[in-house]
Parts: C-alpha cells; structure tokens; sequence
C-alpha cells in the first residue's frame, strides 16, 4: 500500500468472509497507509456476530467479567451463589462508560442493539472473541464475489485488485469464472496470493496433508492463469 501511495496511485481495502466485512474506499491521501493497516489490526480480532463464536447471551458475560474486573462494575444478578451477568446492566454499563469515536462508527453485525453495543465495545477494548471454526469453500466463494464486485463498482471502479485467499477448492473457484471474466471486461487485472498451507508439521500425517495441498494449489494456479489472473505463492517464513 505504501508503494502504491508512493508512487501515485489510490489505494483502497475490501475485507471479507462470508460477506465484505469491511470496506474502505480507495484514496490517494498519505493517511490511506496507516487506515489500511488499522484495518488489518482490527481484521485479527473479529467482532462480528456471524463470524464469532459467541452469542448474545455469552458475549454478556464475557463483557460482564471485563467490567468487574477491570472497571469494578458489578452486573451480576442479585441471586446468591449465582455468578451470572444481567445482559441488559451490561449494556446499561457499556453505554455509561462510552465508546470512542472510532469505535461508534464502526458497523458491526450483532442479534440486536444491545449486542452490537456490545461488540463495538469488545472492538474498543481489545477484547477477544473466540472465532467460528470453519472451512466453508462456498461461503469463502461468496466472500471473494462480493469483494470483486465492489472492485468493480462504477465511480469507484479499482485498476487492479490484489486478492489474498487460501481458498484452494477449485470447484468453489469453478463459480466464479462468469466473476472473473467480468473483471477482465472491465480492465480489471487480478492477483491472487496464496498464503502457505496449514501449520507446519513433521510427522507423516502432515507431510501427506501439506503434499495434497501443495498440489490442489498447483491446480487451482494453472486454472487461474488460464483466465488471466495472475497468481503468487508466499512461502512459509
């Protein structure tokens, strides 16, 4: 991105799961550097009701416990011998303690009000939420689709779109091809970066599972370059 600024050119940011998460709009501004890289920041601690693994419920006593122990804001209801945290005092608590500014801009997926609250202030504290545990190709197919169609948006229409995704189902990517030649209609040059497979391990098991990766990659590369996309595979530090 800094190259890029560097050197002329607008720079803009799509992030995504299932959907765009979150977007921010390509610009020429010296500040466009430091707001992409506080987005990758906030892009490690998802908030996010559909791509955590916290509900309503359990997020207000995840919150709760923070409020006691950090703010000495005791929301638990009046029952003895009973650690639980009333979600709605959670709520009332979090809005008398206020968000920053940043914080109350954000849009952020919740059940309801009071549980976006809620993750905003999660968002505005650092405080982790479990992630979903999942591999979805169709869904990362969504993801990639919604992501190349606001590249392609008109009046904000990107000249190259760099895609890092380790989405490597080739019949998943088989789907997007009518996306991919959109893209090419419209001048639109692709990069794909493929970040290394899996964790690393010596044993057998991991050999054979990095092997069948390495090669389902290799595929999804020679199907990707032959619909002009071009392609990198980062290795593994």
């Amino acid at each position: 991105a800094e190259a890029a600024l560097r050197a002329g050119d607008e720079v803009g940011l799509c992030l995504f799961d299932a959907r765009v998460v979150r977007r921010l709009p390509a610009t020429g501004a010296r500040a466009a550097a430091a707001a992409v890289l506080d987005a990758l920041l906030d892009a490690y601690h998802p908030v996010d009701r559909d791509v955590t693994d916290a509900s309503a419920d359990e997020l207000a006593q995840i919150v709760g416990r923070y409020l006691l122990l950090h703010e000495r804001i005791d929301t638990r209801v009046a029952v003895p011998g009973v650690s639980f945290h009333d979600r709605y005092a959670v709520a009332e608590a979090v809005t008398r303690l206020g968000l920053s500014p940043a914080a109350a801009r954000r849009d952020v997926l919740g059940e309801d009000p009071e549980d976006a609250l809620l993750r905003r202030f999660c968002l505005d504290r650092g405080i982790e939420l479990p992630v979903q545990e999942r591999y979805a190709a169709h869904s990362r197919a969504l993801g990639i689709r919604a992501a190349c169609e606001a590249a392609a948006e008109p009046g904000a229409r990107a000249h190259e779109l760099h895609l890092l995704t380790d989405l490597d189902d080739l019949e998943a990517w088989a789907d997007l091809a009518p996306d991919l030649v959109r893209l090419a209609a419209r001048r639109i040059r692709m990069h794909c970066i493929l970040p290394p497979p899996g964790p690393r391990g010596d044993d057998a098991l991991h050999r054979v599972e990095a092997l069948v990766r390495r090669r389902r990659r290799q595929r999804l590369a020679r199907w990707l370059r032959r619909h002009g996309v071009r392609v990198t595979h980062v290795a593994r530090a």
